[in-house]
């Protein structure tokens, strides 16, 4: 903080170290928060990804044209 009064006093005289210690006080306490807060994740930890052409996702099999047992089929549509 002594040095933010002195450059700021230095560069702008009495009002550039009126000025120079908020602006010291706040970049300081966010410099603490982010240290405090702020988490890097380490490298190399995520899933691999993979370079190629892309793989082909099995499909579901088709519906069976019966209905199970104990199901109802429902009515066929009526034309008019």
């Amino acid at each position: 903080m002594i040095l933010a009064l002195l450059l700021g006093g230095e560069i702008y005289g009495f009002v550039g170290a009126l000025v120079a210690l908020p602006i010291a006080a706040v970049l300081r306490e966010t410099f603490v928060y982010l240290r405090r807060h702020l988490v890097f994740e380490p490298w190399g930890t995520g899933q691999p990804i993979l370079i190629g052409p892309p793989v082909a996702q099995p499909q579901d099999p088709a519906p069976a044209l019966d209905p199970a047992p104990g199901d109802v089929a429902p009515p066929p549509p009526v034309h008019r």
